[in-house]
């Protein structure tokens, strides 16, 4: 009798043991998992999404098909606002550019100066890899040039889709500095409405351009504001257009136009 009820006693005592012990595990477990989110993520924060206002100073210069380059003064503005998560996202950018109005963009006696301005939408993506961003854009573009000479004028509206692939690669100093460089370029299509007024007479018709260029620089940031500093080109190559509206028949040869300049950029990034 005395050893079934020392047994039995055993028996109790083990089992309070074991149930005063599970407890204390989960509690260390549960202690130990809070610690580890309240620690939070490592690493700085991403800044994919930005404001960017430029102001480019250079030249345009103009370039008929067997004929001779001339150029002149000018200066670009743009405006650039992109709304990106983790990797994807989209955005819209808003750009203008004017020649001095000292009649030689065309040559002496010709076309005396250029107006331009332009709008792209576009979707973005942004895989990374490592300190490397490898942004990528796709969308939409509207692009207005108009050529004005003493008694004539000649219009160019394109409308037409681009891709943009602008490399970056990023040095961290801390998680507050960052030092971007980047490159890339951009190629486009379009249709291009050609109108000309030519003293009393004026035609339009319709023809294809294609788009490119590239860009390059360094760009800091700190505590989500920064600027940059690059080299900046864009290139319209418009393709001859027969005008059949007017008395005679008038042929416009095929036209390169560009800006290239040196860039200069703020930015906000969050």
């Amino acid at each position: 009798m005395a050893q079934v009820l020392k047994g039995s006693l055993s028996a109790l005592a083990l089992s309070l043991l074991v149930s005063c012990a599970v407890p204390s595990v989960r509690g260390s477990s549960s202690r130990t998992l809070s610690s580890q989110e309240a620690a939070g993520p490592v690493g700085a924060p991403k800044r994919n999404s930005s404001i960017r206002p430029s102001i480019a100073f250079g030249e345009i210069s103009t370039k008929p098909d067997g004929g001779t380059e001339s150029s002149s003064d000018a200066l670009l503005y743009r405006l650039a606002i992109e709304f990106v998560g983790d990797t994807t996202g989209g955005g819209f950018r808003f750009w203008g550019a004017s020649s001095d109005d000292d009649g030689t963009l065309f040559g002496p006696g010709s076309m005396t100066s250029t107006d331009m301005f332009g709008f792209y939408g576009h979707f973005t993506g942004r895989p990374s890899a490592g300190p490397v961003d490898l942004p990528i854009r796709v969308g939409l573009l509207f692009d207005h040039s108009a050529n004005e000479g003493a008694t004539s004028e000649v219009v160019h509206t394109h409308i037409g889709g681009k891709i943009e692939f602008m490399p970056e690669y990023n040095i961290d100093f801390s998680d507050a500095l960052r030092l971007t460089i980047f490159g890339g370029g951009q190629i486009g299509v379009a249709a291009t409405i050609v109108s000309a007024e030519i003293g009393t007479l004026d035609d339009d018709e319709v023809t294809t351009s294609l788009l490119y260029g590239f860009e390059a620089g360094a760009r800091f940031t700190g505590k989500g504001f920064g600027a940059a500093v690059g080299y900046y080109n864009r290139t319209w190559d418009v393709d001859s257009v027969t005008f059949t509206d007017m008395p005679v028949p008038l042929t416009l040869v095929g036209l390169n136009q560009s800006f290239d300049g040196f860039m200069i950029t703020a930015n906000v990034r969050w």
